[in-house]
């Protein structure tokens, strides 16, 4: 593998501890291969890699922080891996040899697992995001399959692509707050690429606690409305019926507190009252 094709891209608020793990695990196995981490400051004076360097963004999410990364790469492959995520083998070892033996292909990547953990709740947090409503393509991003295929979207937390097929433009839509990996998956597809999935490019991908995963998940369905206008797929379609369940709580509890208050809707109560219910139980 030559390391001097590739940048690894990693988006951080600021140097901590997963983002501090992240790059020293992947400096195990690539010990040459550039990389850039874009902070919005820079807030302590860890050392890194004499290959390591830090772009500092300011205020901005993380949509941008990957553009302004991006215009800075002259190399012909982009990583994009999340700093609480990291490999514990040589991923793209392989890379190279993809793109090669099809020149179809625009972008490559794998599973990215959950890593065994002794916290109870994040056991539970893994648990759940193995479920089809909550993961896009659950059964290729949260286990190891046995062979590669093609298929139709692949997260930012580890994902390749060859950068000559971006060209004139910033990769991803710079005002979206959560799930723009989305857009970028469609722009693949649309410049005529194929986006390819190999089981052997999985690295692990740390879960949240349950404060933190909430947070998340508001987001991405404050979220979910826009993307499903702006770029209307299959992913973003699924995105749009993740919400149904946070939905279904939020109009249960107004239909309580309208009955509490003693105004009677025939509609809520008579329909939308049991549909909310078997929603809730499913």
């Amino acid at each position: 593998m030559d390391q001097s094709r590739f940048t690894i891209i990693i988006p951080s608020k600021i140097i901590d501890r997963n983002l501090i793990n992240c790059e020293k695990k992947i400096r195990q196995y690539y010990k040459e291969i550039k990389i850039l981490l874009a902070l919005d400051e820079i807030n302590d004076n860890t050392e890194f890699s004499v290959h390591t360097n830090k772009i500092v963004t300011g205020l901005v999410n993380v949509s941008e922080k990957r553009n302004m990364c991006f215009r800075q790469c002259k190399t012909d492959f982009l990583v994009f891996i999340d700093s609480d995520a990291y490999p514990d083998h040589p991923w793209l070892d392989k890379i190279e040899s993809i793109f090669e033996q099809n020149q179809n292909i625009g972008a490559c990547g794998g599973p990215n697992l959950s890593p065994d953990e002794n916290d109870e709740e994040k056991k539970l947090i893994s648990f759940i995001k193995k479920s089809y409503i909550v993961t896009q393509d659950v059964n290729l991003l949260k286990k190891i399959q046995s062979k590669g295929k093609f298929i139709h979207f692949l997260p930012t937390c580890n994902l390749i692509i060859k950068k000559s097929i971006i060209k004139n433009k910033d990769p991803f839509v710079k005002n979206l707050f959560s799930n723009e990996e989305i857009s970028l998956n469609m722009n693949i597809k649309k410049f005529g690429y194929k986006i390819y999935y190999d089981p052997s490019i999985y690295v692990f991908h740390k879960d949240r606690n349950t404060k933190s995963y909430l947070r998340q998940r508001f987001i991405y369905g404050s979220e979910a409305l826009k993307v499903f206008l702006k770029f209307p797929c299959r992913c973003s379609f699924n995105l749009m019926i993740s919400t149904i369940p946070f939905t279904s709580i939020l109009l249960l509890m107004c239909i309580f507190l309208l009955n509490i208050f003693n105004i009677n809707i025939f509609v809520l109560n008579t329909y939308l009252f049991p549909l909310t219910a078997l929603v809730i139980f499913l």
